[in-house]
């Protein structure tokens, strides 16, 4: 784990996911948050999954990568603790947080477009999906 964390970007890449928490992120958001190609971002990423520091959560399309639950040991838990202490005031820290603010807030924005854009039409979509009538026993099998 120590050697995983060895390279600063990862370290960095660790300070996001423990910010943004569930759902968590995706490469392209990462990306834009630390100025970096997506590549450089997805290799980083494979390297803390590979050791059980990071992992992913398929949502439709997307990927979201975030602190392992499964890794929840103390030592993570340690480690997390002293990486705050030791990078909370450094100036690449916080812009980074400053950044990722930004693309949380756009990502938040973009969902409330999607409802409220959708929102009117809703029972149409729900009847095209499921048909006239929406009987959720029906749905989810249960007699």
């Amino acid at each position: 784990m120590l050697r995983t964390l060895a390279d600063p970007m990862r370290v960095r890449i660790v300070h996001l996911l423990e910010e943004a928490a569930p759902p968590g992120l995706r490469v392209g958001e990462l990306s834009e948050t630390l100025k970096l190609p997506q590549s450089t971002i997805s290799r980083h990423v494979k390297t803390l999954i590979d050791a059980h520091i990071a992992q992913v959560r398929r949502d439709g399309t997307s990927m979201f990568y975030r602190l392992s639950t499964a890794t929840s040991h103390s030592a993570l838990g340690q480690l997390r603790q002293l990486t705050r202490e030791i990078l909370g005031g450094d100036s690449q820290i916080l812009a980074d947080s400053r950044r990722l603010a930004e693309v949380l807030r756009r990502r938040d924005e973009h969902h409330n477009f999607f409802f409220s854009a959708n929102a009117p039409e809703w029972d149409e979509i729900r009847r095209q999906c499921f048909g006239g009538r929406l009987n959720m026993e029906d749905r989810i099998g249960m007699d």
